[in-house]
């Protein structure tokens, strides 16, 4: 299981939001789950990455955006998010 928080810890909420055979390599899912919008995707080496899906620039969808390996582009500005973000 994905879960929302990233790696779970005792201190935060653990919520399971996907599986992961439904994220696909070289494409990114988005979601919408506990009233936050997410994207995932895979990075070459087949990790999984999960981000709000929303441009810090103009607040676009990243899940429409382009999936360029380790990396995701916002498809208006093309501002690039790595799995650590903006």
């Amino acid at each position: 299981m994905i879960h929302a928080n990233g790696v779970p810890n005792d201190k935060k909420p653990v919520v399971a939001v996907l599986e992961s055979g439904e994220i696909k390599a070289g494409k990114m899912t988005g979601v919408t789950r506990l009233g936050e919008r997410l994207v995932f995707w895979k990075t070459i080496n087949n990790e999984i990455v999960c981000l709000k899906d929303k441009c810090a620039h103009r607040g676009a969808s990243l899940a429409v955006g382009k999936h360029y390996g380790d990396t995701i582009a916002c498809p208006f500005q093309a501002f690039v998010m790595t799995k650590q973000g903006g």
